[in-house]
């Protein structure tokens, strides 16, 4: 258990600022535009998490930072470390909020990704999903996302080299928070490039394209996991809102506007979604644009106390089918599974409380 010697719930954290809105902060205090640009600097780059050891600023200006700002946004952090190196961090926020993070190691390389939450909880309920069964409690701020990145780095002493949205909650369910956060990262500290950032959801069309009408430009992964509309209703319930046709168009959209290759999501069971009838409507989807299917095992959530009829498909369904669809011209990778030990893997995270 990790705790922060700060306790400033009346105040706000300085992660939530672009560099526009700090620099209106300095003009209102009556400081140098410039001093913006300085402050974040010595927070992104320098990676200073106390405003008194900016000694590059003036110490009134530090004193007045100190005065109205904290930095991380974090009170609390509990990490958990798997076999096979995955870690998990618990975080509780200043807003009392708390999610989970998985830190990733990538196998045979030293890059290293990071998972992040935009929600504590979900509204979407997907029958697969242990975060769906926590119910929905708040969304994220910029500054919440961005400290899940910055903290899990300090903390953990790894170089992040890439970023995916596919932690609790659905990030264009909290469509403002998750842009201003991806703004920030990409655009104006420069942390990322768009094509180490994926953001993963399970319908929203209309926000697809909102987000294909901006200049961030990321990747982006549909959540699909049955290409027949009925099949996909009865463990999306959400899907009853957001039909296929529609998001294949939003999709469509996103990919004209990017030119990203879209990545649906599909975690295989047994008898539901991997027939010849499935993989056939696959390519059927997969034919609209350039695309990609990532195959994921099945993940148990009984922890939650939720008892599902969903079977996983084993290793040699998952096998079978990712020929199948290879033999359709349809580009397809078997995700392998990291952390499901620690109830870090696809599907697994869902909010405890911090203890002491």
């Amino acid at each position: 258990m990790c705790s922060f010697n700060y306790n400033k719930y009346q105040m706000k954290s300085i992660l939530n600022y672009t560099q526009e809105e700090l620099v209106a902060w300095c003009e209102t205090n009556k400081f140098p535009k410039f001093r913006a640009k300085q402050i974040l600097t010595e927070i992104y780059s320098s990676r200073k998490f106390d405003f008194q050891e900016m000694t590059s600023l003036p110490k009134e200006l530090r004193t007045i930072l100190d005065e109205q700002f904290f930095i991380l946004d974090a009170v609390k952090a509990k990490d958990f470390v798997s076999a096979d190196g995955t870690v998990k961090f618990l975080f509780e926020f200043h807003s009392g909020r708390a999610v989970e993070t998985v830190l990733i190691p990538q196998r045979d390389s030293d890059n290293v990704t990071i998972c992040v939450s935009s929600q504590q909880g979900c509204k979407l309920d997907c029958k697969f999903c242990a975060t769906g069964k926590l119910g929905f409690t708040g969304n994220l701020k910029a500054s919440e996302i961005i400290t899940q990145i910055i903290l899990s780095e300090d903390l953990s002493g790894k170089k992040i080299s890439n970023v995916v949205f596919m932690g609790m909650g659905d990030p264009l369910d909290n469509y403002n928070q998750v842009v201003k956060a991806l703004r920030i990262l990409i655009k104006e500290q420069e942390l990322f490039g768009k094509n180490r950032i994926t953001l993963s959801t399970a319908g929203f069309p209309d926000k697809i394209k909102e987000l294909a009408d901006t200049d961030l430009n990321i990747k982006i992964a549909l959540s699909l996991h049955s290409p027949q509309q009925p099949r996909r209703e009865t463990i999306m319930p959400t899907a009853v809102k957001w039909r296929l046709p529609e998001l294949i168009k939003a999709l469509e959209y996103y990919n004209k506007q990017t030119k990203q290759v879209i990545t649906f999501e599909y975690i295989l069971f047994d008898k539901f979604n991997n027939s010849d009838d499935d993989a056939m409507a696959l390519r059927k989807i997969c034919s609209h644009f350039q695309s990609k299917i990532n195959l994921i095992q099945y993940h148990n959530i009984d922890f939650t106390g939720y008892t599902s009829n969903l079977v996983g498909a084993n290793e040699a369904q998952l096998n079978s089918f990712a020929m199948n669809l290879r033999k359709l011209g349809i580009d397809v990778f078997i995700r392998k599974s990291a952390g499901e030990d620690i109830a870090a893997a696809c599907g697994q995270l869902a909010y405890s409380e911090m203890g002491e």
